[in-house]
Order: structure tokens, then C-alpha cells, then sequence
């Protein structure tokens, strides 16, 4: 999602709040910025400070 949101220009949040986030490795937040999100969010209220 990350990867195609860039190759499209698109703003790319990353989101690591899911039930299955854990089991992604503590790295998830890095590799996800690697992949160009500009920002990652950990729970749904953050994205209201994000879309502002």
C-alpha cells in the first residue's frame, strides 16, 4: 500500500494500530517509513492531526 501510494504521488500514512501489528516485528514502523510513508500512526484519533 505504501509503495503504490508513492509511485502514484499520494500522501502515504502508515498505520501499525491493527490486532495483527505485533506479529509484524518491532521493525514495522521503520520499514514502513523506508517504503516512503510519510508518517505512520498508531491509533485511529492520531489521523485526525495528520489529515489537518
Amino acid at each position: 500500500g505504501v509503495k503504490g501510494a508513492v509511485a502514484a504521488g499520494m500522501q502515504a500514512i502508515g498505520y501499525i494500530g491493527a490486532s495483527h501489528a505485533p506479529y509484524t516485528g518491532e521493525d514495522y514502523k521503520d520499514r514502513l517509513m523506508d517504503a516512503g510513508a510519510d508518517v505512520v500512526i498508531d491509533d485511529h484519533l492520531s489521523l485526525m492531526d495528520v489529515l489537518r
